[in-house]
């Protein structure tokens, strides 16, 4: 992982410096926003939810508050010793169709998923594209059972997918270490290298969770954040 010699950026000394400035707001993200609603309980569906209700009676996975998953629904238990994907509605219900249309869907897994759904939040662990939305906040948690963590951030070449990163079949442009990041808010995340969009020309970023288990195991994590925008692209180990 990671394995090639990493290009040095030192003929572009502001990328270093954006860099450093997108580790320093990572490090300092909120902790997980909670439901608003008064009585803590939210209603929720399972493996063969539908769809949620607009107040007109229609339906809709994209409406606020409502989450929409893609792809072939797996285990409904989380491995604790690998990161996952937390959903949370900003305010009101929380509403939940693993059955979304991709068209639809909030994630669009690239093969399986597996979740767990609770009164207030959904968890996912998977491969694929997540288009955040409005109403609903995303986040990606580190594994909570491991023996050692550490958050790098990656500078890299547009065309590289996170596949490719993770593997190291593609080589970093530079690599910073955020230390042991809790979580980390991806809509928020989009927004502060989206600001930069001007000054990545022909480069992402990718934040990568690394973790080690009880057995010795390393996993890796990480979403991968395009400045132009659209979907951001997630893998889970």
């Amino acid at each position: 992982m990671f394995n090639h010699t990493m290009t040095t950026m030192t003929d572009k000394p502001w990328r270093v410096a954006l860099a450093t400035a997108f580790a320093l707001a990572l490090a300092g993200a909120p902790a997980r926003a909670q439901d608003g609603d008064d009585d803590g309980v939210l209603p929720k569906q399972g493996a063969g939810g539908g769809t949620s209700s607009n107040t007109d009676g229609s339906s809709s996975s994209t409406a606020s508050g409502s989450l929409g998953l893609s792809g072939a629904p797996g285990a409904d238990t989380l491995d604790p010793a690998k990161a996952r994907l937390v959903f949370t509605a900003a305010q009101g219900t929380l509403m939940v169709d693993t059955a979304a249309a991709p068209e639809a869907a909030t994630f669009v897994a690239s093969g399986s998923f597996d979740f767990t759904i609770g009164d207030t939040s959904a968890e996912v662990q998977g491969h694929g594209q997540l288009l955040p939305q409005p109403g609903l906040t995303a986040q990606l948690l580190a594994a909570p059972d491991a023996l050692g963590r550490v958050a790098l951030l990656v500078v890299h070449d547009a065309q590289a997918d996170l596949a490719a990163l993770l593997s190291g079949a593609q080589a970093p442009g530079l690599v910073l270490s955020v230390g042991d990041l809790p979580e980390l808010d991806l809509a928020k995340a989009q927004n502060s290298v989206s600001h930069y969009e001007a000054q990545l020309p022909g480069l992402a970023v990718s934040v990568v969770f690394l973790s080690v288990d009880a057995d010795g195991q390393l996993h890796a994590s990480g979403a991968r954040l395009d400045p132009a925008g659209g979907p951001i692209e997630i893998a889970i180990d």
